[in-house]
């Protein structure tokens, strides 16, 4: 069965939604902080942001949510994370997401 979408049209469509994500939030122990993101490319059909998480907070902390925010400021994605980091550890957080015809 041939693709319905152009591959011109999906990588438009990458290219946006890479556009679109602002910058990143973490709660580590309940807090809400701001994170920087590295890097945002697009790999083959795969949009890739990288959030770095420094280690500016002392003793050991938990990270348990990560969110990207558009650049209207709205929650564009978030999930539920466990990672326990000592405060000389930084975090580098890599999301994947695919965007192509199935």
């Amino acid at each position: 069965m041939a693709n319905f979408w152009n591959e011109s049209f999906l990588q438009k469509m990458r290219d946006k939604w890479l556009k679109s994500i602002a910058y990143a939030e973490y709660v580590m122990n309940g807090v809400n902080y701001k994170a920087d993101i590295q890097q945002k490319k697009i790999v083959g059909d795969t949009i890739e942001v990288y959030v770095v998480i420094d280690h500016s907070v002392q003793g050991t902390n938990t990270i348990t949510k990560i969110r990207l925010y558009d650049t209207d400021g709205t929650i564009a994605g978030e999930r539920n994370e466990n990672i326990v980091k000592s405060s000389t550890q930084g975090v580098l957080i890599k999301f994947e997401f695919p965007l192509k015809e199935v």
